[in-house]
């Protein structure tokens, strides 16, 4: 697969580019929902599984060196609105290398800085957990079974969870030998906040593709009824992988779950209001370098790029 042997020359260029060995040891791969690792680890074949890009995690602190890393080996970054990276606080930038080949480069796994103070994940604790597996015949780092459930979940829930293929992915990933317990599974959960995102995208993948989770999981998740009622209702309004309009209930109530029932009901609530009061803006263009909110909007210059960089570097974690 291209994927395994650019992840090949990835590797030799940077551990043959100055990068420092303490940061060697630092960088991980993972996926979050293509890429070598679900396609060569979590199901039975590569070829099962397509992917697009290489998600490399690194520590907030280690952030600005890997991007020096990167550049040095030729590749070039695709944001340049440090102003909105900024304010934003991104958890990730894209790159592109010298094969056209594109490389998430993350320093926490949910990019929006919303989101993060809604949810959770302990990333100290998601490195000192990480495992070594094999991709393209080299050994590289990667989240635990128990840590890449809750992220492909979480993943999942945030994006609307109305896709087959992300349905998939959890699937395969509870099929999989190393797949965790439900009881583990469940705890970490809730350290990561994320019980109703988790249980939202477990029931969708048992209704859909027949994954026999127990109810009883289900409801350790999530205790309270109403939340449970509203996720029902959802899935039979729209189920999940046979529909495709972007405003669905179904996704608003995927992209709603956030803590607690009390917390994705307010969120649901937020989104509704925000549907109803104003109509559906015009598709942007992420490629578009007049628009002030496009990634490749030019603003902030060496000035902003070092402030970013220098904030995510006090992040924690």
């Amino acid at each position: 697969a291209f994927g395994s042997i650019f992840t090949h020359r990835l590797t030799d260029q940077l551990t043959g580019g100055g990068l420092p060995p303490a940061l060697q040891q630092m960088i991980e791969v993972y996926e979050r929902v293509k890429g070598p690792v679900l396609a060569e680890v979590v199901y039975r074949r590569p070829d099962l599984r397509d992917y697009v890009d290489l998600d490399l995690l690194v520590a907030p602190g280690e952030f600005g060196a890997a991007i020096a890393a990167l550049e040095r080996a030729g590749c070039a970054l695709y944001e340049r609105n440090w102003v909105l990276a900024r304010s934003r606080m991104l958890g990730e930038l894209r790159l592109f290398t010298p094969a056209g080949t594109v490389v998430d480069l993350h320093w926490h796994l949910i990019n929006e800085v919303e989101l993060r103070a809604s949810l959770s994940a302990d990333l100290g604790g998601a490195r000192a957990r990480a495992r070594a597996v094999l991709v393209g015949g080299r050994e590289v780092l990667t989240l635990d079974p128990v840590d890449t459930v809750l992220h492909l979940a979480v993943h999942a829930s945030l994006s609307g969870a109305n896709r087959l293929v992300w349905l998939k992915d959890i699937e395969q990933a509870l099929l999989h030998p190393s797949a965790p317990g439900w009881d583990v599974l469940v705890h970490r959960a809730e350290g990561w906040r994320a019980a109703p995102a988790l249980a939202l995208v477990l029931a969708r993948v048992g209704r859909v593709l027949g994954v026999p989770v127990p109810r009883e999981v289900l409801r350790s998740l999530v205790s309270e009824r109403r939340w449970r009622a509203v996720t029902r209702l959802a899935d039979a309004l729209a189920p999940a992988g046979q529909e495709r309009i972007e405003g669905s209930v179904s996704r608003l109530v995927a992209r709603a779950s956030r803590a607690d029932p009390r917390a994705s009901r307010r969120e649901l609530l937020d989104h509704v209001l925000v549907r109803v009061r104003q109509p559906a803006p015009a598709r942007r263009s992420l490629f578009d370098p007049d628009d002030p909110v496009s990634a490749v909007f030019d603003a902030g210059g060496d000035e902003g790029r070092a402030a970013y960089l220098d904030a995510v570097g006090r992040q924690p974690g």
